[in-house]
């Protein structure tokens, strides 16, 4: 079952309401910054207000990627302010390859994206 986001696009995307969502990720301490906060357990906390960009390139099926856009990006911003580490990176990629094949994108396209 695919899970909703709710936003509001404009020149950029918008989250319309609060989103939370459990990851794999787990830092050994909270992590906040601005509308974002990642917890100890893997809490994704993403608030109201938050913008991003969206999915990249040419994807077909936009809102199908949108969730995943969602987190990649609120997790890139912990990662440029510094409080995730470099090797992170790859994690952040799984993670959002894993939430694309979940909301039945299919897993021969998340390579691409």
């Amino acid at each position: 079952m695919v899970e909703c986001v709710f936003y509001r696009h404009r020149d950029r995307y918008t989250l319309a309401e609060d989103y939370t969502v459990v990851i794999e990720l787990k830092p050994p301490q909270s992590l906040t910054h601005q509308r974002i906060s990642l917890s100890p357990e893997g809490r994704l906390m993403i608030k109201r207000g938050y913008s991003w960009q969206g999915p990249q390139g040419y994807t077909g099926k936009i809102f199908v990627q949108m969730r995943a856009s969602l987190i990649h990006s609120a997790l890139n911003d912990l990662l440029t302010t510094g409080q995730l580490e470099p090797g992170d990176t790859s994690s952040i990629d799984d993670i959002c390859g894993k939430v694309i094949t979940s909301d039945q994108y299919g897993s021969r396209r998340v390579w691409w994206i």
